[in-house]
C-alpha cells in the first residue's frame, strides 16, 4: 500500500474512533488515539514533498489535530488530555 493511502486511512480511523470517544465510548481509550497519531507522523514524511495528495493528506491531518487540541482547550474534563 503507497504512504498516502496509508496515511488516509490511519486519519479516516482517527476520525472515527474521535467520533465514537466523543459519544463517551469506553472502549476508545487515549493511548489508541495517540497510537495512530504517532503512526500518521511516522506516515508523512514518506509521502511525496509538493504532491497534491501531500498537500490533501496533510490539511486533513492537521484539521484533524486542530479538532483535538479545540477539544483539549474547551472541555471542562477534556476527552483527549494526552493525545498529542
Amino acid at each position: 500500500m503507497d504512504p498516502g493511502t496509508k496515511a488516509q486511512l490511519y486519519i479516516e480511523l482517527l476520525n472515527k474512533y474521535i467520533f465514537f470517544a466523543e459519544k463517551g465510548h469506553p472502549g476508545v481509550t487515549e493511548e489508541i488515539l495517540t497510537e495512530l497519531v504517532k503512526r500518521i507522523r511516522e506516515e508523512l514524511p514518506s509521502l511525496e514533498t509538493g504532491s497534491d495528495e501531500a498537500e490533501q493528506v496533510n490539511k486533513h491531518f492537521d484539521n484533524t489535530v486542530a479538532h483535538i487540541k479545540m477539544r483539549q482547550i474547551g472541555d471542562e474534563e477534556p476527552t483527549f488530555k494526552n493525545v498529542l
